[in-house]
């Protein structure tokens, strides 16, 4: 047994990796619906993950924008005359 490195195999893993034709209608049905929530939940995380890179990007564009604003606010400040003269 020490020299055995298999990984283990459960009726699950095994059940999961037979034609459904084989196996009694009672486990199809259960490996069926297994495989129904495991797309479901594929879907919602895909969804999730989806949402997520939507709101990164605008929080990138409200960014970018909001610093071009102050950008331009900095350059407008700038090229204001300040009153100073060659009197000084």
């Amino acid at each position: 047994m020490t020299a055995n490195d298999d990984r283990a195999t459960t009726m699950h893993t095994v059940a999961a990796h037979t034609d459904r034709e084989l196996l009694p209608t009672i486990v199809a049905a259960l490996l069926d619906r297994n495989d129904q929530r495991r797309a479901e939940r594929a879907q919602a995380w895909r969804r999730h993950t989806a949402q997520n890179r939507a709101r990164d990007a605008a929080y990138q564009r409200l960014n970018a924008a909001s610093q071009h604003a102050a950008q331009r606010q900095r350059s407008r400040i700038r090229s204001l005359d300040q009153g100073y003269g060659l009197e000084l």
